[in-house]
């Protein structure tokens, strides 16, 4: 028991724990001689502990059992606030909005509001159900819904049954969207910044929050006197508030992609921008040059172009291919102009949208594999860390087994089989992350298919050509080789010639020798003396 309280509280600061008690408590096993200091002692040795004040007795002893009481329940109370807080951290989880930032403060947490606002701001800020998301794609529905109707309001045979529907739907959105605005105004305070009145006003002050109560007057002031209203003022306010909830769920949907339609276009623009302004400078020289010239020609013979200015006004309509037909060239020679120039506009007004439209589509792609190269990062981090946790389960799985397997008492068999569990569920996870990694290792479809055929391809044609560079160089030493022992068997062969001469000269030698032996042998030669 005195191990588990001690692994609570290292995990969550024991120093505010003891913070109000550490003048009067202190924490003591007690060894006082006796028949029960005996039954303490034991109690000790299967992890139990007394706690006590400085002195002794069954009050004592009373007190230090309810401090300890106390002590485990704020353990177990904290155990509650962090596993809240990281159920609710991993219902966040996957998301890109803005909602990370909560309460640390466990006062906070614990208020009986807390999950209620939560739940209200995850579902109608950042939806991650099907409930959720369903919901605000039907927002949207019904808001299309009334401007379609609002189109049919100027019609004649259509005006009185679609004024009617338009009253009634106008009030209905507006009671709508009014609650829910003060739905998204009281759940705010689950976010630490828009806490208080301080913190409201930062909500207020947010640009798409200032849109939804723009919306919501402008439609109460078009439904208070809408009878005295024509088509286009409701029609105005039903497109503007129908475009605010389609960009709204359109960021909705893409929330997950981390794909900002604005901020991907400006990024386009930006990288693009030296090819872009080549062209716009081209295209700005083009139409100098036709309305001087169409200026020109023109001025004699067409009151239409009596200045350049007018000259530069049918140039742009020209070159734009709009074509308003209030001014046109009159001379055989402007008309000829004319027609050169247009052919010559269409295809420079063409490139800057190709431009754009090529940079986007590339763009689109790397936030793409960016998205997925960060999926497989988090995967991998995943399946790293549940590896890691599966050896040390296994290590302290094993130590277990060879320390606790002769004892079979109760508390043994207990956390023998309590690191069973923790190994089985550590391995579990493992499968479970290798899975996952595994399949985000596949690729999606046929051009990330190409993609890793083509550089697999590139791979194993650099591999090709090193091993051919090897090979190559293997000849090449081979070919010295050849030509080292070809030399060293002429050098060879040169000495084994000198060694058979050496040898034929000793031979002759020899053979003189024994000649000379033998002439010796046969007529022998006596001293006079003998």
């Amino acid at each position: 028991m005195l191990n588990r309280v001690q692994r609570e509280l290292s995990s969550v600061h024991p120093l505010s724990l003891y913070r109000k008690q550490r003048r009067s408590t202190t924490t003591s096993i007690n060894y006082t001689p006796g028949a029960g200091n005996n039954r303490r002692q034991s109690q000790a040795a299967n992890g139990f502990v007394t706690i006590a004040s400085g002195t002794t007795g069954a009050d004592s002893n009373t007190g230090g059992n309810k401090r300890l009481k106390k002590i485990i329940s704020e353990v177990k109370e904290r155990r509650e606030i962090r596993e809240r807080k990281k159920s609710d951290l991993q219902d966040m989880e996957g998301s890109d909005a803005d909602v990370t930032v909560y309460f640390t403060d466990p006062e906070f947490i614990l208020t009986k509001n807390y999950q209620e606002k939560l739940k209200v701001y995850n579902f109608l800020n950042s939806p991650q159900s099907f409930w959720a998301r369903s919901y605000h794609i039907l927002v949207f529905c019904l808001v299309f819904a009334g401007l379609i109707v609002t189109v049919f309001s100027n019609i004649g045979k259509f005006a009185s049954s679609a004024w009617k529907f338009i009253y009634l739907f106008e009030k209905f959105i507006i009671i709508w969207f009014s609650f829910e605005f003060i739905l998204r105004l009281w759940s705010s305070s689950c976010k630490q910044q828009y806490e208080g009145w301080r913190g409201k006003i930062n909500y207020m002050s947010v640009p798409a929050h200032v849109l939804d109560v723009i919306i919501i007057v402008s439609s109460i002031l078009i439904v208070i006197p809408i009878h005295t209203r024509n088509g286009s003022e409701v029609f105005a306010v039903s497109a503007f508030r129908g475009f605010h909830r389609f960009f709204s769920v359109l960021q909705i949907v893409t929330l997950n992609r981390q794909l900002k339609p604005w901020k991907v276009l400006s990024s386009v623009i930006y990288d693009q921008r030296e090819q872009l302004l080549i062209i716009f400078y081209i295209e700005f020289i083009v139409l100098c040059l036709l309305g001087y010239i169409s200026y020109i020609v023109e001025k004699d013979d067409n009151e239409q172009f009596d200045n350049i200015a007018e000259a530069m006004w049918w140039s742009v309509v020209t070159l734009a291919t709009v074509g308003y037909g209030d001014r046109v060239p009159v001379t055989w020679l402007g008309k000829l102009i004319a027609s050169v120039f247009t052919v010559l506009g269409v295809a420079l007004f063409a490139l800057p949208a190709g431009i754009i439209g090529a940079g986007l589509a590339l763009k689109v792609e790397e936030e793409e594999r960016n998205r997925q190269r960060k999926k497989k990062k988090a995967a991998a981090a995943t399946l790293i860390q549940c590896a890691w946790r599966l050896y040390k389960s296994s290590i302290k799985y094993n130590e277990t087994s060879r320390f606790f397997a002769h004892k079979p008492t109760d508390i043994y068999k207990f956390y023998y089989f309590e690191t069973i569990e923790k190994k089985f569920i550590c391995l579990t996870k493992f499968f479970i992350a290798k899975q996952k990694f595994v399949d985000l290792l596949r690729p999606l479809d046929i051009k990330s298919i190409i993609e890793s055929y083509k550089y697999g391809q590139l791979d194993v044609m650099s591999r090709v050509g090193h091993m051919q560079t090897t090979i190559d160089t293997i000849g090449t030493r081979v070919g010295l080789n050849e030509n080292t022992i070809q030399t060293s068997q002429s050098l060879l062969n040169q000495k084994i010639d000198n060694i058979d001469s050496l040898i034929t000269d000793i031979e002759t030698k020899l053979d003189k020798q024994m000649a000379i032996i033998d002439r010796l042998s046969a007529h022998p030669v006596f001293d006079q003396r003998f």
